[in-house]
């Protein structure tokens, strides 16, 4: 990412929408890569640095209770 938040939000759209029971450890591994790169300081006063991590934040959580759910009815 070459500081260009806003081409970076665009680029993963897509991916935030995938229903929660697609939302597969190496989508989820990703954006928790994009994450730690969003939280470097040079991003601190971005306003879309921030909404985009939250967005992250939601998405793994869902996908997160999607995986315990769907283990146990597995179970």
């Amino acid at each position: 990412m070459k500081g260009e938040v806003a081409a970076a939000a665009s680029q993963f759209g897509g991916v935030l929408a995938l229903a929660p029971a697609f939302r597969i450890t190496t989508v989820t591994g990703y954006l928790a890569d994009l994450d730690s790169r969003l939280a470097q300081r040079r991003f601190a006063s971005s306003t879309t640095a921030s909404q985009i991590r939250e967005q992250i934040a939601s998405f793994t959580a869902a996908a997160s209770q999607a995986a315990a759910t769907s283990s146990q009815e597995a179970g």
